[in-house]
């Protein structure tokens, strides 16, 4: 048996020092930020007595990264993984702040879509989600961008084209899905090298609110389509999402093909024929029980008052009835009681009169005749 002493790779999270760990790092080179964001790290680990499993588990990041990065052997970027160890230490500050009732719920939609994110996964296709508004699908995009480790999958959300260079707001927000760090002052070039660099341990890219392109100028939309089909999709290199609200993600595409002559053919040819389509009428009751009980115990009458309300078209569907929710629980903060059927549906009764009234006054401003 060998008589050497224990290895630093070998060692617990316990025998790990916050001193020790700074020393280490110090000593790799490693820039500050991501030694702060580390540090804090190991401590919360040490705080909530967590193993090294279920840290990586808690972080999204994958247990072999933080193994070798509380051990200052970490071949890559140390600044990508800090980020995310950013993130992670913000979620904690409001969790402890608003008492969890913001934690993901895993819902029978949300369900659906980690399948259809699991399929471009593996299929390496491109694939497009459409539904109307507020039914979750970018909640859940988060939630399995942030539970796949390694930053294997990343999420970017596309912004209305309020500048002339949208797909360059794009590339800046994808550069900071990467977790590239202090870029702001960097030409779009040369952060395409460090997206290259954070693209080679993906294999998911999911690009949120897909539909707001519709408003860019039509060499912005080229240059978007360029680089899903060669930078991220990149012949099967990584599977794709588009997730659109109240828009048609192919009907958009064809529109532009008339009015540009823009070649569509490519990158059709590498997206799923099938579609994922949310509709209101598939929302469960257990999804909506689900999200209440983020607040509390409903009744019957009081469920089925809220779930007629969230099914409803055009009012919102579940960021009306978390707006509710919303209302009810700050009111009980602020008066130090428990959330109540009674309150609950009172609030909902007086947002309905609230959206009545404008839709009437809207109404009025349109056709002002008696």
């Amino acid at each position: 048996m060998s008589n050497r002493s224990k290895s630093p790779v070998t060692q617990t999270l316990s025998d790990r020092t916050v001193a020790a760990l700074t020393r280490d790092l110090e000593a790799a080179e490693v820039e500050a930020y991501a030694i702060e964001q580390l540090c804090w790290l190991l401590d919360y680990a040490h705080s909530h007595e967590l193993s090294l499993k279920s840290l990586a588990k808690a972080v999204g990041i994958s247990q072999g990264v933080i193994s070798q990065m509380f051990n200052a052997r970490y071949p890559g970027n140390y600044n990508l993984r800090a980020r995310k160890i950013e993130a992670f230490r913000l979620d904690e500050s409001k969790r402890a702040l608003f008492g969890g009732r913001d934690d993901f719920v895993e819902t029978e939609l949300a369900r659906s879509l980690f399948i259809t994110f699991d399929r471009a996964r593996f299929d390496r296709r491109i694939h497009r989600i459409e539904s109307p508004e507020q039914l979750g699908k970018s909640r859940v995009g988060v939630e399995y961008a942030r539970c796949n480790n390694g930053g294997r999958t990343l999420l970017v959300t596309l912004k209305p084209g309020m500048t002339s260079r949208p797909c360059g707001v794009f590339l800046r927000e994808l550069a900071l899905a990467c977790g590239c760090h202090n870029f702001k002052s960097r030409k779009i070039i040369d952060l395409r090298f460090d997206i290259q660099e954070a693209l080679s341990l993906c294999d998911l890219i999911i690009i949120d609110e897909f539909h707001q392109a519709e408003s860019w100028p039509d060499r912005e939309v080229r240059e978007l389509l360029n680089f899903i089909r060669t930078d991220l999709h990149a012949d099967g290199a990584r599977g794709v999402v588009l997730i659109a609200t109240n828009a048609d993600v192919f009907a958009m595409l064809d529109s532009f093909r008339r009015r540009t002559r823009y070649n569509l053919g490519q990158l059709l040819g590498r997206m799923c024929n099938e579609k994922h389509v949310i509709s209101p009428d598939d929302i469960p009751e257990a999804d909506v029980r689900a999200l209440i009980e983020r607040y509390y115990h409903p009744g019957k009458r009081a469920l089925a008052k809220l779930f007629d309300l969230t099914t409803r078209p055009h009012l919102g569907h579940f960021g009306l009835l978390l707006d509710i929710l919303n209302r009810a629980w700050t009111e009980c903060k602020l008066n130090n009681s428990a959330m109540t059927d009674q309150l609950v549906l009172d609030i909902a009764r007086e947002t309905i009169e609230d959206i009545d009234a404008i839709e009437k006054d809207l109404k009025l401003r349109k056709d002002p005749r008696p």
